[in-house]
């Protein structure tokens, strides 16, 4: 079990399940804007969803919520590669930040990248690809409504794996007076609402963050 303090990155090895998860939503876009942009701001690549990812990320929240622990091995011992590799992604490189307590996707984002180890799954240069999967369950500290959240990023060398939508991260591009500056952005539905523990305090939340390549 990951403790609720617990902040460090964590790398293991491998052995895992897939699901089926859930097509764009509004979480998952927004965070995907607020992650672009973010990478934009450091001179990286923006990435794209891609419904593998979603999957095996919507599953890991489902099965976090279900056992009410919040951790990188799933109830059936399966680990971010495995639980990748079984949705359908032949990944060469993977990655997973996953958080409890966050009621939005500006909350998650802000604590994945306030820690090292998250931030800098965020920033990789080796993913092209995010999925992010998100539920309500029981909070580790008591209460019944709590988010939990699972955000995948990889890499593959199969040319089968495609965004989803046009295929591409979505561009669009401003002209002003002195530069041009591109912009990632995808339009979605409201985000539904959550009863949620208070943004405060910190033992109210908790993320972890993975990660591994297959050289």
């Amino acid at each position: 079990m990951v403790s609720l303090a617990a902040f460090a990155p964590v790398v293991v090895a491998f052995v895992l399940a897939a699901q089926s998860g859930l097509a764009q939503n509004a979480d998952q876009i927004e965070v995907l804007n607020l992650v672009n942009q973010y990478r934009q701001q450091r001179g990286l690549s923006p990435v794209c969803l891609e419904q593998h990812l979603i999957n095996a990320s919507q599953a890991h929240s489902q099965d976090m919520a279900n056992m009410n622990n919040l951790d990188h091995t799933g109830s059936d011992g399966s680990n971010p590669g495995d639980r990748v590799r079984r949705a359908g992604y032949n990944w060469n490189y993977v990655n997973e930040n996953i958080a409890v307590g966050y009621q939005t996707p500006t909350d998650v984002m802000n604590g994945w990248k306030a820690s090292p180890g998250h931030n800098a799954n965020i920033l990789s240069s080796s993913v092209r690809h995010m999925g992010l999967g998100v539920v309500n369950g029981p909070c580790p500290w008591g209460g019944s409504s709590c988010r939990w959240w699972t955000q995948n990023f990889a890499n593959t060398r199969d040319t089968s794996i495609v965004c989803l939508g046009s295929g591409n991260p979505t561009t669009t591009t401003t002209a002003t007076s002195t530069r041009t500056t591109t912009t990632t952005t995808t339009t979605a539905p409201p985000t539904p609402t959550c009863t949620c523990p208070p943004t405060n305090p910190l033992k109210r939340r908790s993320i972890s963050s993975f990660s591994s390549e297959d050289l």
